[in-house]
């Protein structure tokens, strides 16, 4: 979460769809955006009044406090419709990476992706596969768009 709340408009590269963010560690990462149409939907972020953040409110300012905003949005729609159940921010990443073993996608390009050092982090994704989907995702290649760099 942070890395999105704190990303500028030049940490993107609209030529090679990418998104450098800096990590634990000061370690730069480098995400495709093109899978699930992350890109097409970042584009339309409109600039607002010169700000340098790529996610913004207000008058530019950056977002503070994300995650008990996003919180408080959720208990409120949970008022009003009786069936959602909220949610954390940080479980939309999970879901992520979800979708994306469940696309077909490599585990290694994900664990690159999600910055985790090792593979058994992201391994605990894989109970929400198929037998099938799991062997399929692990025999992915170690090389992908999404690698660390």
């Amino acid at each position: 979460m942070d890395e999105l709340v704190t990303a500028k408009r030049t940490q993107v590269d609209h030529g090679r769809r990418e998104l450098r963010v800096i990590g634990k560690g000061n370690k730069i990462r480098v995400i495709d955006l093109n899978p699930f149409g992350a890109y097409d939907t970042i584009a339309k972020i409109p600039a607002s009044l010169g700000s340098p953040w790529l996610f913004w409110h207000g008058q530019g300012e950056p977002y503070r406090n994300l995650s008990s905003r996003f919180r408080m949005l959720c208990v409120g729609l949970a008022e009003k419709v009786s069936d959602f159940r909220p949610f954390r921010f940080h479980d939309l990443r999970h879901r992520h990476a979800v979708d994306w073993l469940q696309d077909g996608r490599s585990i290694y390009d994900l664990q690159h992706r999600l910055g985790h050092t090792s593979i058994k982090t992201t391994e605990v994704y894989l109970q929400y596969l198929t037998a099938e989907q799991g062997r399929a995702v692990k025999v992915g290649t170690k090389t992908g768009t999404s690698t660390a760099r």
